[in-house]
């Protein structure tokens, strides 16, 4: 998944059926949230209450160009 994102290819994670009829803004802002709650390290992934945050509130979502620096692998 990290490796489809970084080549700027994240949407090649979602089922082609699903790409259909899915919003495709929503379901990057889903893979980049999930890349954030997957870091080997507990301590760089967000908290419950942040993740509830930023499904709610796309204000909130963190940017791409803000994501590198909460992941620790380089963009």
């Amino acid at each position: 998944a990290w490796t489809l994102f970084t080549e700027g290819r994240p949407l090649e994670l979602v089922a082609e059926s699903m790409a259909q009829t899915c919003n495709l803004s929503e379901v990057l802002r889903l893979i980049q949230l999930g890349l954030l709650c997957v870091q080997e390290n507990p301590e760089d992934r967000p908290s419950i209450s942040y993740v509830v945050l930023m499904l709610g509130n796309e204000d909130e979502f963190v940017r791409i160009r803000e994501f590198s620096r909460y992941f620790k692998y380089p963009l």
